[in-house]
């Protein structure tokens, strides 16, 4: 009780210290350089698809297990997303369907999204040359050996909405690594 009430006489109108401390703590965890704090995932969404230098007329390859709401973020930027097969080990984007969305397809960059605590082991997108936007909403803190989620991506995205595996109630961090 003591902890809510001085929470109530330490809170301030807009953006808060929590907010700092907790953006502060999800970069460290994922050893990402910065990130901001967004109202909410399909924000993180859009900002990650803008900050990778997509504009109208660019594709995007996605997984066919990716959720729906990355298409209609997608068409808000007028790009195109183009699906490409999963790996049966991991379940997300397989590699060889990454080459073949970057190298045949064209495509400007990758959203990996990682279902369920699954996590791409033995992919190598960043090798591809394309930038990597990496989804770890379902997989945050997901691990294998001394690899876990948030490793892949040059820009993270996680959300924190009220039904997700880790809730704050709402919002999204977009993080990033250079």
């Amino acid at each position: 009780m003591d902890a809510v009430l001085q929470t109530m006489v330490d809170e301030r109108i807009g953006p808060g210290e929590r907010k700092s401390e907790f953006l502060q703590q999800f970069c460290d965890l994922l050893e990402a350089k910065g990130g901001i704090a967004l109202r909410s995932y399909p924000d993180a969404l859009l900002g990650s698809l803008q900050t990778a230098g997509l504009v109208e007329g660019d594709k995007v390859g996605v997984s066919v297990l990716s959720p729906a709401l990355y298409a209609a973020v997608a068409q808000k930027l007028g790009i195109e997303l183009v699906f490409g097969d999963i790996d049966a080990e991991h379940g997300c984007l397989s590699q060889s369907e990454a080459e073949r969305l970057v190298n045949a397809e064209g495509c400007k960059a990758l959203l990996v999204h990682e279902p369920i605590c699954q996590i791409p082991l033995g992919c190598d997108y960043k090798g591809l040359g394309a930038p990597v936007i990496e989804d770890i909403t379902q997989s945050l803190e997901s691990s294998y050996e001394e690899v876990k989620a948030g490793s892949w991506g040059d820009l993270i995205v996680c959300a924190f909405e009220e039904d997700g595996v880790v809730s704050t109630g709402g919002g999204a961090i977009l993080a990033y690594r250079e």
